[in-house]
């Protein structure tokens, strides 16, 4: 298991221009994500051979960007020696304006590792997430609609108060 909650790898929003003709140009907006090494995505594995913890961390980043797309594509698998780490890629449907959510959106939902409690590692991390100091830094770094905000906190209040509670995943 990685030893911190950073496991996406860096990503740049990116902007440019393309002429039209003598007259327009049109704006792109898009972003950049550092190319990662892999044995593949997760859908060439088996789910048994993933950590609880690693599925975890997928689980908990998504819960709280509200990622909408985390299929079994957007999930990279990197193994050092023995051990095999989860690198999610892919995070464009993140951040809606809807709350509507499917289970097939999210791969790692019909994992056995779902099904298991936090450790106690990951309940620290969930229950030390300022989350109005997270609004604020994407308020002030993006232009992200107020109702995206919304739903990030309630993603994240969400998360929060469930796992103190006790409940899991699926």
């Amino acid at each position: 298991m990685s030893q911190n909650f950073d496991i996406s790898p860096s990503t740049a929003s990116s902007e440019m221009s393309q002429k039209r003709n003598e007259e327009s140009a049109q704006a792109k907006i898009g972003s950049l994500q550092q190319f990662i090494k892999s044995e593949g995505p997760i859908e060439n594995f088996s789910s048994d051979l993933f950590s609880k913890d690693e599925v975890h961390k997928i689980a908990v980043l998504d819960l709280r960007l509200m990622n909408l797309d985390r299929n079994a594509c957007n999930i990279l698998v990197q193994k050092k020696d023995d051990e095999y780490r989860l690198v999610p890629i892919d995070h464009g449907l993140t951040i809606p304006d809807s709350l509507a959510v499917s289970s097939y959106d999210l791969a790692w939902l019909s994992f056995g590792q779902a099904e298991e409690a936090f450790s106690q590692r990951t309940l620290d991390y969930i229950s030390s997430l300022d989350i109005e100091a997270d609004i604020n830094l994407l308020e002030s770094s993006f232009k992200i609609r107020p109702e995206c905000l919304r739903n990030i906190k309630i993603s994240s209040l969400l998360l929060q108060r469930g796992a103190a509670r006790g409940l899991k995943l699926s």
